[in-house]
């Protein structure tokens, strides 16, 4: 049986949105600016950015990741239908409007989510320890290695705020043979075994996963199951290193 993928869900109910679903501001607010994260620590990581995309009649919240002082990378499921996007964070305090010319799928992006990779320009980032960029990989870095994840998402309904989970990369033939289509999983995906209890969660579309230890992006979030945050269903990625020569190509920064 193929498990149904889900782009945001609730994580109480496993309810399943589909893409572009309304989400109000002031809720979206709220999530963002909630002092209360997971075990009572409030994360924000250097090279997260929070993203609220909106059409003509709705707005819908992802993550972005800072790969260079003029650009974010994030999900095309994120970016898709979508007139603008808003750019915030906490520390430090800023906040962009900008324009859909400033955004740019991956030209292969298709509704099965493959190539689910967008890049955002924006306005020169003044880079610090407390707003910096996340390091990209090198071709060589293989894909069965342990690896932390860091996403941007909340605990429904009594915790808000960032969650940091650790989970182990998985062959792409055992993410098919948990349920995947094959049509969904494939070369530039990558999956990620997953503990129940520790999935993303609604808003952690488009954030990071992190090499652990040296802290180098390898994916970025796409898909999981509509089992939702508790399911421990395996999750899906887009895989970095299949994108770095698009990358280079769309931004001209060099890799790490």
């Amino acid at each position: 049986m193929q498990l149904p993928l889900c782009l945001l869900w609730v994580a109480s109910g496993g309810v399943c949105f589909a893409r572009g679903q309304f989400l109000k501001e002031s809720t979206i607010t709220s999530i963002y600016m909630a002092r209360e994260a997971f075990h009572g620590e409030v994360i924000e990581e250097p090279y997260m950015m929070a993203l609220y995309f909106r059409s003509r009649t709705r707005g819908w919240f992802c993550v972005g990741s800072i790969i260079d002082s003029r650009w974010i990378i994030t999900a095309a499921h994120c970016t898709n239908d979508s007139r603008t996007v808003q750019l915030e964070r906490l520390l430090p305090r800023l906040r962009y409007t900008l324009t859909q010319r400033n955004i740019f799928q991956h030209p292969d992006f298709n509704e099965r989510l493959n190539h689910d990779v967008a890049l955002i320009r924006v306005p020169q980032l003044r880079l610090s320890p407390l707003l910096n960029r996340v390091k990209l990989p090198a071709l060589s870095l293989k894909s069965n290695l342990f690896v932390g994840a860091r996403t941007w998402g909340f605990e429904w309904p009594r915790g808000k705020g960032t969650k940091a989970t650790e989970r182990v990369v998985m062959k792409n033939e055992d993410c098919i043979a948990a349920g995947y289509s094959r049509k969904v999983v494939i070369a530039s995906t990558l999956c990620v075994d997953v503990p129940a209890g520790e999935s993303v969660c609604i808003v952690d579309d488009g954030g990071a996963l992190l090499h652990n230890p040296s802290k180098i992006l390898i994916g970025v979030v796409s898909f999981a199951s509509d089992g939702g945050c508790l399911a421990g269903e395996p999750e899906g990625f887009s895989r970095i290193t299949s994108y770095m020569t698009w990358i280079i190509q769309v931004t001209g920064i060099e890799r790490d």
